[in-house]
């Protein structure tokens, strides 16, 4: 458990389907370019920018690494 209902795991789509009536914006997303050799890795950064949560108001941002959310 992370925040309110988020769990720890959490792959993108199962976040966007607990935020489907919160508009969600892409703050960021990276990853190795083709054909480097590197272990391959995702980051994706989303954004709420007016989330209530306990009666206040403000930005949620949530962190993907290689698909599963591990920052809210």
């Amino acid at each position: 458990m992370l925040l309110g209902a988020f769990q720890s795991y959490w792959s993108e789509r199962e976040v966007r389907a607990s935020l489907a009536s919160q508009p969600i914006q892409d703050v960021e997303r990276s990853s190795l370019a083709p054909g480097d050799r590197r272990p391959p890795y995702n980051i994706v950064t989303l954004a709420v920018v007016e989330y209530h949560h306990l009666g206040v108001a403000g930005e949620l941002r949530l962190v993907l690494f290689n698909d599963r959310l591990m920052n809210v």
